[in-house]
């Protein structure tokens, strides 16, 4: 086990590496949750490279992009799905006139590091590196539907925090069964 100091060095070792290999997106925030879930299972080395793999198999790339390309283009395709699937969410978010979206950025930029336990995580990035893109979106939903109880009785400023710690109703299993129900291959090709 690593202490808390060195893993603060290692993830800077990776990152200052990371930002040194790639020229165009260098250091963008969210990065650093990716390589930290990835250092709590592998080496520095072993890390700075699944990291570039991320970003070149998988088209992480994208996301970091200048302009956020890619980020805005799943922003822009869970909102659509959000109104097909979730209806009462998106009313929800359009009674204060924004989108889902603006709860799930942070969750498509770190693949979902920043806001679940590192169990779901690492559940959730198993699946990533097998279906991509999909599972991304699949999970976005799930958390949202789990979730939507709680968003439609809670204060508009309250779901932002609620996102930050999810509802113990949220587990890699539930996440599981209910990303199942959504049939996106075809919204997102």
């Amino acid at each position: 086990m690593h202490s808390e100091s060195s893993g603060q060095v290692r993830l800077f070792n990776v990152l200052k590496a990371f930002a040194a290999f790639n020229h165009e997106i260098m250091y963008c925030q969210g990065i650093n949750f990716m390589a930290a879930v990835l250092l709590t299972v592998m080496s520095e080395e072993e890390a700075f490279w699944a990291l570039i793999q991320l970003m070149k198999i998988h088209h992480y790339d994208h996301i970091y992009s200048k302009g956020l390309p890619g980020l805005v283009q799943l922003a822009g395709i869970l909102n659509l799905l959000v109104e097909e699937y979730l209806p009462e969410i998106s009313d929800f978010f359009a009674m204060e006139g924004l989108k889902p979206d603006i709860v799930a950025n942070k969750w498509f930029l770190t693949l979902f590091g920043c806001a679940l336990p590192i169990d779901i995580v690492t559940s959730i990035w198993d699946r990533f590196l097998v279906d991509s893109w999909e599972v991304t979106l699949r999970v976005a939903l799930s958390l949202l539907e789990i979730s939507q109880d709680i968003i439609l009785n809670s204060k508009f400023e309250n779901v932002f925090s609620m996102f930050d710690n999810p509802p113990v109703l949220v587990t890699a299993e539930s996440i599981a069964t209910v990303s199942r129900r959504y049939q996106i291959s075809q919204v997102i090709k």
